[in-house]
């Protein structure tokens, strides 16, 4: 995450932030995840973490309707669900060049489906979530139903910044899974290697400093900062929670 330059209340916090996403469980240096070697064990994980992005949009949805009358901030997360369902706003050339070959470019989430099953051989989607995926899903959808839009911006402020490392996360299973495997087909240069490329160099970048420009205007009082903080701060542990939940499971 790049610091931006700005002297507002939420961009002297913003420090303070990112140090608390880069201390947490989610971070590849700390995330139990990280250290899963079983073949079995990733497959566990990935087939559950899919459940993660597939409802990245509605949530985003939702985070958007309870903040509609910030109008900057609106158009902003429209522009990030957009691309999440296959807009080619911010695409490298050779992947918008595979959107047009196939005459459009998919989901997020069925991108990594697809890829995961071109390279693999693996159908993510023949798994059920575990208990620990539902109940993190659950309550991560509860934290975008508070009583203040403030909160709310908060923990959709954490959404998008926890996104870098936790693709970073998924990039080291999947170049593990490609060992273990010895899959002929290889990874790198592979669309699924692309396409979290462009996410963790462009995409989620952008996501994150685009929303904490706009929310900038909107916290005006050390109130606010708090409240803003607190809505960051529950879903940051509600995914370290479930990042330790899903790798007790993958043992």
């Amino acid at each position: 995450m790049i610091l931006a330059q700005r002297t507002t209340l939420l961009s002297r916090k913003e420090a303070e932030l990112c140090k608390i996403l880069a201390d947490s469980l989610i971070h590849p240096d700390r995330n139990p995840v990280a250290k899963v070697t079983s073949g079995e064990g990733i497959v566990t994980i990935l087939a559950n973490y899919r459940y993660f992005p597939f409802e990245i949009v509605g949530i985003l949805t939702r985070a958007r309707s309870t903040l509609s009358w910030m109008l900057p901030v609106h158009r902003v997360l429209t522009d990030n669900i957009e691309e999440e369902l296959g807009s080619l706003k911010r695409v490298p050339s050779d992947l918008a060049q595979f959107a047009m070959n196939v005459g459009f470019f998919p989901p997020h989430h069925d991108i990594l489906v697809c890829g995961v099953h071109k390279v693999f051989g693996l159908d993510l989607t023949s798994h059920e979530p575990d208990v620990s995926t539902l109940r993190f899903l659950n309550r991560l959808w509860s934290c975008f139903f508070g009583p203040s839009p403030i909160e709310v911006a908060g923990s959709t402020y954490a959404l998008e910044s926890s996104a870098v490392p936790e693709l970073e996360v998924i990039k080291i299973l999947l170049q593990r899974l490609h060992t273990l495997k010895g899959v002929e087909i290889p990874f790198e240069g592979s669309i699924l290697d692309k396409f979290l490329s462009m996410h963790l160099d462009v995409v989620e970048l952008a996501h994150c400093d685009d929303l904490l420009n706009v929310f900038d205007d909107y916290i005006k009082t050390n109130a606010d900062l708090k409240k803003f903080e607190h809505g960051f701060n529950k879903v940051i542990k509600l995914m370290e929670q479930w990042w330790g939940e899903l790798a007790i499971l993958a043992k």
